[in-house]
C-alpha cells in the first residue's frame, strides 16, 4: 500500500511539472511575435494635427485590456463586450486626436479577447502608421485569478504598445527586476514589468518618449524601478523629454509615495502635468486613485493637461497633456 501511494505521489509531482513546463511556454512562437518591435504600417495614413504646429499632444492609456470594470475579476467576457470596451477607448482617443499615445494592458492575440489584436484594430481605425510595443506575458495559460481555476485565461499575449503619428527612429527595452520577495517559482509565473525608450521624429525636432507600467503590488519594488527610470532619464541628454504610463503611484496614497514621485520629479528635472495636484483616474467608474501620470522636461511648455473622465471603455481613465515648444 505504501509503494502504491508512493508511486501515486510521484506521478502526481511529474504530471505537475509536465503541466508547469507545458504553461510555462510561449503562447505564439517569439518568431511570429517577437518580445519588442517597431511597425511601421504605410497603409494606415496618418491624419492632419488637428494641434497647430509647434504644439503636441500626448494621452496616456491603461486600458485593462479593453475589460472595462470586469478587469482582473476573472470574468469571461463576449467577443461582442471587449469589441464594444475597444471601441469606446477608440472614441476616446479620436475625440482628442494626440500625436502620441502610450497605452497599457493591451492584448495581441490573447484567449479571452477573443484573439483581436487590440494594438493592430486602434492603429488602422485611427490612422496611426508608426507603432512600438513590448510584450509583458507571453504564455500558454494564466493562473489567475488565484481562487477560481475554471476561469483561468488560456493562451495569452499582452503588453504595452505607443502609437505615433511621427516615424519612430529606434526603441530600446528594459525588463524591471520582480519582487525579490517572492518565491522564484511564482516569479516565474508574474508577469514582466518594463520601461520603452524611443525616440520619434517630429517637424520641430527629436523627442525622447519613455513608458512604463510599474509594479502594482509590492511597493518597494515599485520604488526601486522608479529610481532605475530616474537615472535612466538623467544620462540622456536629449533637452525634448517627456515620460507618461501607469506608475501605480497613488497622489493620495501615504506621504512615502508622495515624496517618491516629487523626488523623481526633481532629480530627473521633469514637470508633473498637474503639478501634484489630485487627478484621480482609477477606477474609471468612480476614480478614488491617482495612478497615471505625465511628465515633461523644461524645454516644453505646458498648454493644457486634463484628465479624459467621461472616457468608457477600461478600468482607468485616459490623461491628456499639450506641450508647446
Amino acid at each position: 500500500m505504501l509503494i502504491f501511494l508512493l508511486i501515486a505521489w510521484i506521478l502526481f509531482l511529474f504530471a505537475l511539472l509536465i503541466l508547469g513546463i507545458w504553461a510555462y511556454q510561449s503562447a505564439w512562437d517569439p518568431r511570429f511575435y517577437p518580445k519588442h518591435a517597431i511597425i511601421h504600417c504605410k497603409d494606415f495614413k496618418a491624419i492632419p494635427s488637428t494641434t497647430k504646429n509647434k504644439t503636441l499632444k500626448i494621452l496616456s492609456y491603461n486600458m485593462g485590456y479593453a475589460s472595462a470594470e470586469k478587469n482582473n475579476l476573472g470574468c469571461v467576457l463576449s467577443q461582442k463586450e471587449i469589441q464594444q470596451n475597444l471601441e469606446s477607448i477608440q472614441q476616446s482617443i479620436a475625440e482628442h486626436s494626440p500625436e502620441i499615445v502610450l497605452l497599457q494592458e493591451v492584448d495581441f492575440f490573447s484567449k479571452r479577447s477573443h484573439f483581436i489584436c487590440q494594438l493592430y484594430q486602434l492603429a488602422q481605425n485611427l490612422h496611426y502608421p508608426y507603432l512600438a510595443y513590448t510584450l509583458t506575458w507571453n504564455k500558454r495559460y494564466v493562473a489567475w485569478p488565484l481562487w477560481k481555476p475554471t476561469k483561468y485565461f488560456g493562451k495569452l499575449v499582452s503588453g504595452q504598445a505607443i502609437l505615433s503619428r511621427y516615424p519612430i527612429l529606434w526603441q530600446h527595452t528594459h525588463t524591471f527586476p520582480k519582487p525579490q520577495k517572492n518565491p522564484f517559482w511564482f516569479n516565474a509565473f508574474y508577469l514582466d514589468r518594463s520601461l520603452q525608450q524611443i525616440d520619434i521624429k517630429t517637424p520641430q525636432g527629436n523627442l525622447s518618449i519613455y513608458h512604463i507600467h510599474l509594479e502594482a503590488f509590492e511597493e518597494e519594488t515599485r520604488l526601486q524601478q522608479l529610481k532605475g527610470v530616474q537615472e535612466k532619464m538623467n544620462s540622456d541628454s536629449s533637452t525634448h523629454k517627456i515620460i507618461g504610463g501607469d506608475f501605480n503611484i497613488d497622489l493620495n496614497q501615504d506621504l512615502k509615495n508622495q515624496q517618491a514621485l516629487k523626488k523623481f520629479s526633481n532629480l530627473s528635472t521633469m514637470q508633473h502635468f498637474t503639478g501634484f495636484s489630485i487627478h484621480n483616474t482609477f477606477p474609471s467608474w468612480q476614480p478614488q486613485k491617482a495612478l497615471d501620470h505625465l511628465f515633461f522636461s523644461d524645454a516644453f511648455k505646458i498648454e493644457r493637461s486634463e484628465v479624459l473622465l467621461e472616457a468608457k471603455g477600461s478600468d482607468h481613465v485616459p490623461v491628456l497633456l499639450t506641450l508647446g515648444f
